[in-house]
């Protein structure tokens, strides 16, 4: 073989053998690439559809606590029956020291205190009492007769009053109340004709000790009808003839 053709022959085989390396690098270049592995991921949970909050409104709290109180209350008891309509009661009698009669006068206030936001108040009318413990024929002790007044005064007109007795402790002590009523002009002249009722409630606590009646007495008084004053006393009713 000519020098030639061995020339030719190695340049043949040179050629082959790049084209040969160059297939075989990219060959492996796109299997590495095919092969190419990811990278581990971390496990993570599977993702839940999120959670439908509802809301809850005031009204719905207040209803739903309301349901479970009355589901946790008690029937209420029915209501008690009225009481039963109590016959009449007479007057307490008193003890048999009171017979007779007894007359006083109350001159005089120890304590004057005017309401809130009442007028201002006049002087003391003095206040006269009779009172008298008598039986009629065979019949029981009984406050017979009565007399609640007021002495002479320029500005009191049409007096009126009762006197009842309240309690007794049976021997010496009884508590009474009285109720009087009358019409008081008022004392500035442009008003000389016009009055204005009061009403005074007086209780009193009786004491006999011998020929006296000791009473100390609390007054409540209302003109035309509204508070005005409170007033305390006391005085010596004496026992009399009849």
């Amino acid at each position: 073989m000519g020098r030639g053709s061995r020339t030719l022959i190695g340049a043949l085989a040179s050629a082959s053998l790049g084209f040969t390396l160059i297939v075989c690098s990219a060959t492996l270049s796109w299997a590495a690439e095919t092969l190419e592995v990811p990278p581990p991921s971390t496990q993570t949970a599977p993702k839940l559809p999120p959670k439908v909050h509802k809301k809850i409104t005031t009204e719905k709290i207040i209803r739903q606590h309301r349901e479970e109180t009355i589901e946790r209350e008690e029937p209420a008891p029915p209501p008690p029956p009225p009481p039963p309509v109590q016959a009449y009661q007479p007057a307490e009698p008193l003890p048999e020291v009171f017979r007779g009669c007894w007359e006083g006068v109350v001159p005089g206030v120890d304590t004057l205190r005017r309401l809130p936001g009442a007028p201002p108040t006049g002087p003391w009318a003095v206040k006269t009492y009779r009172l008298c413990y008598q039986r009629v024929g065979n019949g029981p002790f009984e406050l017979q007769f009565t007399d609640l007044g007021i002495a002479h005064h320029h500005l009191i007109t049409n007096p009126g009053g009762r006197l009842e007795v309240v309690s007794s402790d049976g021997r010496s002590y009884a508590t009474m109340q009285a109720q009087l009523h009358f019409d008081e002009r008022y004392v500035r002249p442009t008003y000389m004709h016009e009055t204005f009722a009061v009403d005074e409630k007086t209780d009193l606590d009786a004491q006999i000790v011998g020929d006296e009646m000791r009473v100390r007495a609390r007054v409540y008084g209302e003109r035309d009808g509204m508070p005005w004053f409170e007033a305390t006393w006391h005085a010596i009713f004496m026992h009399t003839s009849g």
